[in-house]
């Protein structure tokens, strides 16, 4: 928001279309500034009937109470409406291509004359639509040149949706919290950062599911359905402090960085002849450490390390098991699960063409997954759904990207290779009979390959053009 400014864009290709707007200024003296967007997308996904409409308003106002001190104030709406196909197997693409529709056949009732089942196929096609309002507040104060703080207070509020199209449910939720820096600086051209986070989230789910009623059919023979009430809930509190230092000697720079980090899972849940409340207390840690030689002035040659973290996410952060014949949602077992990230990269510019290379490799032993098991104590018919960390996996890739610019023409171009190897962990591996492989194939979600390149042509400072192709 320091120099806003009046924009308007357009894209169109084969998919939908793209339009976005600016308008913004500074008054009294540029210690005011605002600036305020909208933008609308049309797109159409791969498979036919399948789509992402979406819109999205934002407004912020810029105040310079002193030269040393700014305040930031931004407010913004986003809707959208999706309808897009869930987990599709590589056979089923290759017989029906993008002509594919999800359906599921169910039984509906029993035919009063023969007693026959009654069925009826519907579609089940997954819709993402949702609703996110975001308020956001920044103080900043740069109290001397080495000393320099900036903290951020935030609220959100919405709903999202991601189920198939014969339900109706929404996910409401809300969260606040905050985030503080404060920037030390020291030597020639060092600095230590030092963070803290704090967040609290809520999401609640409910709607009336359904349960046979007595009599179980209808005079005209569909099941006789009663509502039943089902709700989860959940409670997210994360409370983080973070440092990281950058020493520069010379040549050369060094980070080293740490996060110690609480999180307080909370849930309450009650679904189909299932309920359980419980809160998960998880501490968790992440380290960095990197070194770079900055040969010349527009070039560097880095070198990193990452010890990082994941926690279960609302599904994975309680398990469904059975004792006897009850059914009682418990908190997960699961350990966070912990990677380990090395990169080494190039950063240059070379007459017209800006390089960047990175290669990287990433492992974790204890990937987590949900899986249904055989339940403690109860009979062979029932099973347990638990979250485990089952899998080893590895993954390593090369990217490269390059920029050119001639004149008002800049061209951009980019390769990234991704290549991964899953296994099952010891624990994994006490869990499966036969030996079975199915995880070995890859990461089947990510493309090995991915390239793109992309021209944009700046007719003056207000309006250019561009053209992509992935």
């Amino acid at each position: 928001m320091e120099d806003p400014k009046n924009t308007a864009n357009a894209e169109w290709n084969s998919d939908g279309t793209r339009l976005s707007a600016n308008v913004g200024g500074k008054f009294f003296d540029d210690r005011f500034a605002f600036t305020a967007s909208a933008s609308k997308l049309d797109r159409d996904l791969w498979f036919n009937d399948t789509y992402r409409d979406s819109e999205y308003y934002s407004a912020g106002l810029r105040f310079n109470a002193t030269d040393k001190q700014t305040v930031l104030l931004r407010v913004s709406h986003l809707t959208e409406d999706s309808q897009y196909v869930g987990s599709v197997t590589p056979d089923v693409i290759e017989k029906y291509g993008k002509d594919y529709v999800p359906t599921i056949t169910e039984t509906i009732g029993m035919d009063p004359a023969t007693g026959a089942p009654m069925r009826r196929t519907r579609t089940t096609y997954l819709n993402g639509d949702r609703d996110l309002t975001t308020v956001n507040a920044t103080y900043s104060n740069d109290f001397s040149e080495r000393v320099h703080f900036s903290g951020d207070v935030f609220y959100t509020d919405g709903f999202y949706t991601n189920i198939d199209s014969g339900e109706n449910q929404r996910m409401e939720h809300d969260g606040y919290g905050t985030r503080m820096k404060l920037d030390l600086g020291y030597g020639d051209d060092s600095n230590l950062l030092i963070g803290f986070d704090y967040s609290k989230q809520k999401a609640s789910l409910n709607y009336d599911g359904k349960k046979l009623g007595s009599p179980m059919l209808n005079p005209d023979g569909t099941f006789n359905y009663l509502p039943e009430p089902y709700s989860f809930n959940y409670d997210r509190e994360l409370t983080a402090l973070y440092l990281l230092n950058t020493y520069r000697t010379g040549s050369f720079e060094f980070t080293q960085g740490a996060r110690g980090e609480r999180t307080d899972w909370t849930f309450d849940k009650k679904g189909q002849n299932i309920a359980g409340a419980s809160t998960s207390e998880r501490w968790n840690s992440a380290f960095e450490l990197s070194a770079a030689w900055l040969y010349r002035d527009t070039g560097r040659i880095y070198a990193r390390y990452e010890r990082g973290y994941t926690t279960p996410d609302g599904i994975q952060i309680s398990d469904e098991r059975y004792y006897g014949t009850s059914r009682v949602y418990t908190e997960t077992d699961a350990d966070d699960e912990t990677f380990d990230l090395f990169e080494i990269g190039l950063r240059d510019q070379f007459a017209f063409t800006t390089v960047s290379l990175t290669l990287w490799y990433s492992e974790t032993d204890n990937q987590m997954d949900r899986i249904k098991m055989q339940g403690e104590g109860s009979f062979s018919f029932y099973r347990d759904t638990r979250t485990m960390n089952i899998y080893k996996t590895k993954r390593y890739g090369a990217e490269v990207a390059l920029s050119q610019r001639f004149g008002k023409l800049s061209l951009e171009e980019s390769y990234a290779w991704v290549h991964g190897e899953t296994e099952y962990n010891d624990k994994g591996r006490a869990l499966v009979e036969g030996g079975s492989d199915f995880v070995s194939s890859g990461l089947q979600a990510v493309p090995e390959h991915k390239a793109t390149v992309s021209a944009t042509y700046d007719f003056n400072d207000d309006f250019s053009a561009n053209v992509s192709y992935l």
